[in-house]
């Protein structure tokens, strides 16, 4: 069910090949027999491209939804702003443990700040994210290239962030829980 899904409303690059390839092959076929039944057959394949191709955009999956959720905290990390993470960080947010103490919802908010302050954090790329949903929980595995303008950080780091959680809430996908990523300097990028 999941690979269905994935196929009809994520990626659809292989429906679109195929449908694309029968159609061809029956306008070819309609114009080298002089079929009426090859037209109107290449015409329902082309179609049933444009219905794939309508689902894939009015559909938004729950991967998608954290996706996008997750885009919309970096890009507000590179402009110094915190509105998403007010928005897209759950009121029941668990934190990590930094130092021998647990870090919640308001520490993650102010490190948060403080990090965009302290090293201005001038850009935020997403380079990779596995995704996988489990009902109303998903977990995900996010790699980003971050670049800080000053302080001691300054430079290109690949921030690799092995254990967020989400939560689906009545408001959209929630980050509930964030390990410290893996922090790499990145010279080799610069």
């Amino acid at each position: 069910m999941e690979t269905l899904r994935t196929l009809l409303f994520e990626d659809p690059f292989y429906l679109y090949v195929s449908l694309g390839a029968l159609a061809v092959l029956l306008l070819v076929t309609a114009v080298l027999r002089r079929s009426r039944r090859a037209l109107v057959w290449a015409l329902v394949a082309m179609a049933l491209g444009g219905g794939v191709y309508a689902m894939e955009r009015l559909v938004e999956t729950d991967r998608e939804q954290i996706a996008a959720a997750y885009a919309a905290l970096a890009a507000d990390a590179a402009a110094h702003r915190t509105e998403a993470f007010d928005r897209h960080i759950d009121r029941d947010y668990i934190g990590f443990e930094f130092a021998g103490y647990d870090v919640g919802r308001t520490a993650t908010l102010l490190l948060a700040r403080f990090v965009m302050e302290r090293y201005n954090v001038q850009s935020v790329h997403i380079t990779r994210m596995d995704i996988t949903v489990h009902g109303d929980t998903a977990d995900a595995r996010i790699n980003t290239i971050v670049r800080f303008g000053s302080g001691d950080a300054e430079g290109v780091y690949v921030l690799r962030w092995k254990n967020m959680e989400w939560v689906r809430r009545d408001d959209g996908w929630k980050l509930r829980r964030a390990a410290l990523p893996e922090l790499d300097p990145a010279a080799a990028l610069e």
